[in-house]
């Protein structure tokens, strides 16, 4: 669900607001402000990874990202990751992220007319910004596969943190 609303919203910014003139001109996108100066949207591609790092290599990303889908199916089903409901929600998102953006990093999310340059890069589009205040002025846009990869991890942060370890069946030698 969560990729497939990612999908979506791509599809939906970059049919809507995105300008193929103005990327091959090397212009920025115009953003469109819901919150004025907050919180908009403003399409733009990201070549790489978390904030740009890794630029051109999307095979690398998109092979990574083949590798922890597989890692995840394998911890849910293999080792019954399954079996625990908050586990089981937390690698939801993060796969629903994976897959979202390794959907442009294979160029599925290519659209005709669009700069050649951008056929591998992800598609974002939301855009943050709190004036003043380092690191959120602006932040990097990002998408909804990006949040899900971010709430999902820290679910899972606070899973190790939260979670204990059973304790043995078997007595200790020392008893």
């Amino acid at each position: 669900m969560g990729a497939g609303l990612d999908l979506w919203t791509k599809s939906y910014a970059f049919a809507h607001y995105y300008s193929p003139e103005l990327a091959l001109q090397g212009f920025p996108q115009t953003p469109h402000w819901w919150v004025d100066g907050i919180f908009g949207l403003q399409t733009s591609h990201n070549p790489g990874a978390l904030f740009g790092l890794g630029a051109g290599y999307s095979w690398v990303f998109a092979t990574i990202s083949i590798g922890a889908l597989i890692g995840i199916t394998c911890w849910m089903f293999v080792w019954r990751a399954g079996c625990d409901r908050w586990l089981t929600v937390a690698l939801g998102l993060v796969s629903g992220g994976i897959i979202g953006n390794l959907y442009d990093r294979i160029g599925w999310g290519y659209i005709q007319g669009f700069p050649e340059a951008v056929r591998d890069n992800v598609r974002d589009w939301i855009l943050f910004r709190l004036e003043g205040v380092p690191f959120f002025d602006p932040w990097p846009n990002f998408n909804i596969a990006d949040s899900l990869l971010v709430v999902g991890a820290i679910l899972l942060f606070l899973h190790a943190l939260c979670s204990q370890v059973p304790e043995s069946a078997e007595p200790s030698p020392n008893s």
